[in-house]
C-alpha cells in the first residue's frame, strides 16, 4: 500500500545539523480523516460486447454522512472518486457518469450511471458444461489535501443485504 507523506523539520534534526549547514528532513505520514460513506447498488443487466469481455449496468448512490469539500463550489469534491477491478471510473473512461447530486448541509448523495467491466473466470469446463464467475471490485478513491488524508469509511448493512445491492426488475410489456 502507498502511503502519503508530508515533509516536516524536526527541531532536533535541525540543531543536529545546523554545524553542518544542512537541515534533515524527515518523512511523517499525514494525518487520516475517515468519513463514513454508504454505496448502493442497483444492478440492471449484463451486456458482453464481440472481444467476449462483461460489463455490468446500474446505478450506484453514494452517501457521503460528511462534508469533505472545501467550500470550492465544485461538486466533484463532495463525492469519492471511483475505480472498478483497478481501472478508473470517470467520464473520460465511460465506465461511469455523474448522473445527479444533492448536496446538504453536512452529507452528500452522487447517483452515478455505471457500465463496469467484470473479471470473468472459467471455474469449471467439461463439455457441454462451462461455468464462469464474474466479479467487480469497487474502490473509493482517498483524497489528499494539503494537511492531511482524507479516507472513506464504509458503511455496510449487515442485516438485511437489500440495502447494498438489488437487481431492477425486467420492465415487461403487457
Amino acid at each position: 500500500e502507498r502511503s502519503v507523506y508530508h515533509e516536516a523539520i524536526s527541531d532536533a534534526a535541525t540543531e543536529d545539523n545546523a554545524v553542518g549547514g544542512k537541515s534533515k528532513r524527515e518523512k511523517v505520514p499525514l494525518p487520516e480523516d475517515k468519513v463514513p460513506v454508504r454505496i448502493f447498488f442497483l444492478l440492471k443487466h449484463i451486456i458482453d460486447n464481440k472481444d467476449d469481455q462483461l460489463f455490468l449496468i446500474g446505478t450506484l448512490i453514494q452517501n457521503v454522512f460528511r462534508s469533505i469539500n472545501e467550500d470550492d463550489g465544485d461538486e466533484s469534491t463532495s463525492y469519492f472518486h471511483l475505480r472498478f477491478n483497478d481501472l478508473i471510473a470517470d467520464n473520460d473512461s465511460g465506465y461511469s457518469k455523474v448522473r445527479n447530486h444533492e448536496s446538504l448541509e453536512d452529507s452528500s448523495k452522487t447517483t452515478f450511471q455505471m457500465t463496469a467491466p467484470l473479471e470473468v473466470d472459467v471455474d469449471f469446463d467439461y463439455f457441454p458444461f462451462k461455468i464462469y464467475t464474474a466479479t467487480l471490485l469497487v474502490e473509493l478513491s482517498t483524497r489528499t489535501e494539503k494537511t492531511k488524508r482524507i479516507r472513506p469509511e464504509l458503511w455496510v448493512a449487515k442485516n438485511d443485504v437489500r440495502n447494498n445491492v438489488t437487481l431492477q426488475s425486467p420492465y415487461l410489456k403487457d
